[in-house]
């Protein structure tokens, strides 16, 4: 029985999460993980919407029992995605996200790009920033911060985490 729960939980997470593009981490209770996720359409890759939302963000609280939660109205300021282009296939698109235009002044364009394409396995999206002139597979964004006495975020500092263009890692960390 328990068995079936678990195969339960994960069939629901996959239903309701699509494919993750990245983790967005912070230092405050570093077990609750936001993630980015997409839904395609298997035949030609299209990205689709649920609700006209083209990029998911939703939490896995870990710090709890790993279950699911979406943005509180706070965090919906700070990381819903903010789409700014999509070509006509639906097979690329831009967003922007108000936790990482902060780092304007250190990466000129921080907009992240959604990529799909089709693989062995079906339908890949992948994220990407251009970061010291550098197109990156992001694969996660830490955020390292405060809470104030007015109750609002601190950022100290972010840290970008992926894949450089030839594969090789890629770690920046970036300072407001």
């Amino acid at each position: 029985m328990r068995i079936l729960a678990i195969l339960l939980t994960l069939f629901s997470v996959q239903a309701q999460a699509g494919q993750t593009l990245f983790l967005f981490k912070k230092n405050l209770n570093p077990k609750n993980v936001l993630h980015y996720s997409v839904d395609m359409n298997a035949a030609n890759c299209a990205l689709t919407a649920n609700k006209n939302v083209y990029v998911t963000p939703y939490w896995v609280m870990g710090e709890s029992d790993g279950h699911i939660e979406g943005l509180t109205s706070k965090e919906t300021k700070i990381f819903t995605p903010v789409v700014s282009y999509m070509n006509a296939a639906k097979t690329e698109l831009d967003f922007n996200v108000a936790a990482v235009d902060l780092i304007k002044q250190h990466i000129p364009n921080p907009e992240i790009s959604v990529k799909t394409s089709k693989a062995a396995r079906g339908c890949v999206a992948k994220a990407y920033m251009d970061v010291d002139n550098l197109e990156i597979e992001i694969k996660e964004i830490y955020i390292s911060g405060s809470i104030t006495w007015t109750l609002d975020w601190k950022t100290d500092y972010l840290v970008i985490t992926g894949l450089k263009p030839d594969g090789s890692a890629f770690k920046k960390k970036i300072v407001p």
